[in-house]
This record gives C-alpha cells, sequence and structure tokens, in this order.
C-alpha cells in the first residue's frame, strides 16, 4: 500500500466511445407513361406527337383516296358521258373487348445502405510516487470534488 505523503501526480486520461452511422435510404420509381397512355391519359408532349402523327397519316390517306378516285372516274366514262360514282363506304361496326393497360408500369429500385463505426472507450490512469520512501514530512495533496 502506497502512503498519501508519497503521492506525486495522478494523470487520468479518458477516450470517449464513438459512434458514427452513415445510411442511404432506398428509393423505388415507378414509371407509369406507358400504362397511363394505354387508358388515354397521356401527357402534352404525347398528345401533340400522337396528334401530329394522326393528321400526317389522315392526309397521307386523303391524297391517296382521292388519286384512287380521279384513276376510277378517268376510267369509267362511257361513250355517252356518263360517270360511274364511286359508291358511298359502307359503315362497319366494330367492337373493340380489350384489356388496359397493356403496358406494365416501369419500376426501378435502388437499394439504400447503413454503415455503422464504433470505436470503444478507453481509461488510462497513470500514477507517480516518491520512490525515495518517506522523510518525515507530510506532502501536500490536492482534493478534486
Amino acid at each position: 500500500m502506497m502512503a498519501i505523503s508519497s503521492l506525486r501526480q495522478l494523470v487520468i486520461e479518458i477516450k470517449p466511445a464513438q459512434l458514427s452511422i452513415e445510411y442511404r435510404l432506398g428509393r423505388v420509381k415507378v414509371d407509369l407513361t406507358e400504362s397511363l397512355a394505354d387508358l388515354g391519359l397521356k401527357g402534352p408532349t404525347r398528345l401533340g406527337r400522337d396528334a401530329a402523327q394522326k393528321g400526317w397519316q389522315a392526309a397521307q390517306e386523303g391524297i391517296a383516296k382521292k388519286a384512287r378516285k380521279g384513276d376510277r372516274l378517268r376510267w369509267n366514262i362511257t361513250a355517252k358521258g356518263a360517270l360511274l360514282l364511286e359508291p358511298p363506304p359502307q359503315e362497319v361496326c366494330t367492337i373493340n373487348v380489350d384489356m388496359a393497360p397493356k403496358h406494365r408500369p416501369e419500376i426501378s429500385v435502388v437499394p439504400g445502405w447503413l454503415r455503422i463505426y464504433a470505436s470503444t472507450a478507453s481509461v488510462q490512469v497513470e500514477l507517480t510516487h516518491n520512490a525515495s520512501g518517506t522523510n518525515g514530512k507530510s506532502g501536500l495533496v490536492n482534493q478534486y470534488v
């Protein structure tokens, strides 16, 4: 056992524990563009693009129809000058039985992650004392409360 008079220095070094947590949440992206377009719910860009395509196609079909009609009229002139007109087109009733939407939603997943770094705490106590022994004098000890 050490006497208080031989106590010279007491050093306590404390390293606190450290904890580091890093994370990124996972993300799920659902693209319903094609599915909604199948139902007739299109965005303005897609509506414009589709309308332009239909207009172009209708114009081409109209030009072709007029050209065919002109060819028929040219060949169908009789000697008496009568024209054989093209009969009116018959309307066809169609029933469309279909499933909507035809396209599945596009789903993409970006996984998240979690990293935990931890270090333990440490305490280091260093006690130095007078090795010369007791000399009969009382030493001064500081107290901290």
